[in-house]
């Protein structure tokens, strides 16, 4: 591994994730363990959203826990929208008001994938595949 990272030779994937799993033992944080994969995926246009870990088996009451986010996230884009529209009134965004702002589209995000994650398990479950 030595060699690869002073050689100018090229890691494969699975050495990637060695390393990965290694920094998170060393770490104690997914962001900082998988920070290079997400800066290698923006040097190619992609965009990642660090996920919470689902429930074991998912929740007893899946379609509680869909329509828990869906309520959520309106509350949460509400939040967004007056941020946003009190942020760009002057047409202006300071460091702070462009803090705020995309702290909330990432939490909305968030919530929008694991939605996402839950409906998908509630087809599995039907569909006998979990």
């Amino acid at each position: 591994l030595r060699r690869k990272l002073t050689g100018g030779e090229q890691l494969d994937l699975d050495a990637c994730f060695v390393l990965a799993d290694h920094l998170r033992g060393l770490t104690h944080s997914q962001h900082r363990a998988t920070s290079w994969l997400m800066s290698a995926a923006l040097q190619q246009g992609l965009h990642f959203i660090e996920m919470p870990p689902e429930p074991e088996g998912g929740f007893e009451d899946e379609f509680g826990a869909i329509l828990q986010k869906i309520t959520t996230g309106m509350e949460e884009f509400g939040k967004l929208c007056g941020i946003t529209n009190q942020a760009v009134s002057d047409r202006h965004l300071s460091d702070d008001e462009i803090s705020q702002i995309v702290t909330q589209a990432q939490l909305i995000s968030t919530l929008f994938q694991r939605l996402t994650r839950n409906v998908m398990r509630v087809g599995r479950k039907q569909r006998g595949q979990l």
